[in-house]
């Protein structure tokens, strides 16, 4: 069990004479296929990226070779509820007086969380000199 946002690998490893070929499935579909978000390494490992909860479901790890097919059910589960977690933070810098400047913010959770700025302990909200953008 995985939380959104997380990156995930799952192994599966398989010997046999000759090498067999390892394939991720789901529907009978190589994930590859699926998902530009999954990548299958050459040792047969399945990387999720930024898991989401539509990743949850029964996969099935394929080892084929001419001798035969083995096949393993597994069950990949993505909760839902996540606490918040930053995935850009902004970094210290100078400016010039009067200067434009650009503080990337950005959060994931699920349900999404809320980002607010504080300068000293008081908000920020937008006006004619700050402009504060919907992610973050």
């Amino acid at each position: 069990e995985r939380s959104i946002g997380e990156n995930v690998v799952i192994d599966c490893q398989a010997i046999g004479i000759p090498t067999p070929v390892i394939r991720w499935l789901r529907d009978e579909l190589d994930v590859e296929t699926i998902d530009t978000r999954y990548y299958v390494f050459l040792n047969g490992s399945w990387f999720i990226n930024d898991t989401e909860t539509s990743d949850s479901g029964l996969y099935i790890c394929s080892a084929e070779n001419e001798a035969g097919v083995f096949r393993v059910v597994v069950d990949v589960q993505i909760t839902s509820d996540t606490s918040p977690l930053f995935r850009e933070t902004p970094q210290d810098q100078k400016v010039l007086t009067r200067s434009t400047v650009t503080l990337p913010c950005k959060a994931t959770g699920n349900p999404k969380p809320s980002t607010f700025w504080k300068h000293d302990d008081n908000l920020i909200f937008a006006s004619e000199s700050v402009s504060v953008n919907e992610n973050g």
